[in-house]
């Protein structure tokens, strides 16, 4: 009774998809679940392996775990270990990773859930396959770029003469109001930062 008792009052931490071939093919050895002494398990489903591990329900129960997140030195350490496991997983298989603190209550839940998403899934494992991925960070002087789309976007050249075909009067006001003069006052306020994520 002890042991249903305790089992019951576990959830299912979900961290990433990868594909039960290649898991087979080299399965990862015994690593510590984000709740030590509980270890990651690798759970076949077809073609789909599920890589979780068992979470006591006092903490990672929606209300509990919304609270836990305040606390920024728990936060670091379990959000490190996720991080962690996605880069070790990365390095072996193709991997559909799932973010920090996915989490089943059941596992009727559970098993409902990757019966629904099994297409999605092996989907993109195709996709995925033989895959790289990249962060990149692109730095502009926002000045030197918004001038440069004011100057050669057809969008604005269009704008452009459409305000000089206007009345005197109210051309005043169109300019003042236009996506020309505003792009240039949001031009003078900041540099910019452009991040790009790619599958390469």
């Amino acid at each position: 009774m002890e042991d249903k008792a305790q089992e019951s009052n576990q959830l299912i931490y979900l961290y990433a998809f990868v594909p039960s071939e290649q898991f087979t093919d080299n399965p990862m050895p015994e690593l510590e679940g984000i709740e030590p002494p509980e270890m990651i398990q690798y759970e076949t489903h077809g073609d789909i392996t599920a890589v979780t591990c068992r979470v006591p329900e006092e903490i990672y129960s929606e209300a509990k775990l919304q609270r836990k997140v305040e606390d920024m030195q728990w936060l670091q350490v379990k959000a490190f270990h996720h991080h962690e496991l996605m880069n070790k997983l990365h390095e072996n298989y193709t991997v559909i990773p799932l973010k920090f603190g996915t989490i089943f209550e059941t596992e009727d839940t559970f098993q409902a859930m990757i019966a629904e998403k099994k297409p999605t899934i092996l989907e993109q494992f195709h996709r995925l396959s033989d895959k790289e991925e990249w962060n990149l960070k692109v730095y502009a002087e926002k000045d030197k770029f918004m001038n440069n789309v004011v100057e050669n976007s057809e969008e604005m050249e269009q704008k452009k003469a459409d305000i000089e075909a206007m009345p005197k009067g109210r051309q005043f006001f169109e300019k003042k109001s236009s996506p020309i003069s505003q792009k240039k006052k949001q031009s003078k306020k900041s540099g910019t930062t452009a991040r790009i994520f790619m599958i390469t």
